[in-house]
């Protein structure tokens, strides 16, 4: 974990030192799970773009954004139009198989999406 030698980090004997440890851990699997996709990984085709998502960090991550955004653009009255939207976009990112870079072009439609969302829904980070 690289935490030795640290000056925060209490000695094996201090009553302190579980805690220590219980944090670090806890701050290990939020960092970890911010880096994997919304979807689950255990079952995804080999070779497909959800499979390239499940093996870039940066590509879960935005999945991650993706699906939190996406999240907040439900607002009730056009939610049945907006999936319809959501899945044509997810179809349209599955065709970077056929992009030079499959990886810049998978990003790309994140970041490119994220935007749109967050700007027809009117969401603006904090």
């Amino acid at each position: 974990m690289g935490i030795r030698g640290k000056p925060d980090t209490p000695a094996l004997t201090d009553p302190r030192w579980c805690r220590y440890i219980d944090k670090q851990i806890d701050m290990l699997k939020r960092t970890r799970a911010s880096k994997e996709p919304a979807f689950s990984c255990t079952e995804v085709r080999p070779a497909s773009t959800e499979a390239m998502i499940c093996a870039q960090p940066e590509l879960g991550a935005l999945d991650r954004e993706m699906q939190r955004v996406f999240d907040a653009a439900l607002s009730g009255q056009h939610d049945q139009q907006l999936k319809a939207m959501q899945r044509g976009w997810i179809k349209g990112r599955d065709e970077c198989w056929k992009a030079t870079d499959h990886q810049a072009c998978i990003r790309q439609a994140y970041i490119d999406r994220i935007a749109e969302l967050k700007a027809q829904h009117h969401l603006v980070d904090n």
